[in-house]
């Protein structure tokens, strides 16, 4: 996995439902860089022992939890009843990442 990643110019990490990590909602009151740490650490540890690989030249990385429930959750409701909150965190202030991260979130 390591080899791909250092590979690839764009990685998308895709936490899901971070409500859905036991791992995360034991450590209440944690501030948003620990939560994001967090995770980060777990998506990558999950996404590393599937061994799935959805990456394709010139495209990006899309890294996700493979039991993930978010779709499943999303479907079960009237999208217009849901309240979705979407956290991005982008390593630059250039205004085309940006849009770039919201199309893809």
């Amino acid at each position: 996995m390591e080899s791909i990643l250092k590979k690839s110019k764009t990685i998308i990490i895709n936490t899901g439902n971070i409500l859905a990590l036991n791992d995360l909602t034991k450590n209440p009151g944690q501030n948003p860089a620990e939560e994001l740490k967090e995770a980060i650490n777990i998506t990558l540890k999950d996404f590393k022992n599937s061994e799935r690989i959805d990456s394709e030249p010139n495209h990006p990385l899309i890294i996700s939890r493979q039991h993930d429930d978010l779709v499943t959750k999303i479907s079960e409701q009237e999208l217009s009843d849901l309240k979705i909150g979407l956290k991005i965190f982008v390593n630059s202030d250039d205004e085309e990442y940006l849009k770039e991260a919201l199309d893809k979130g």
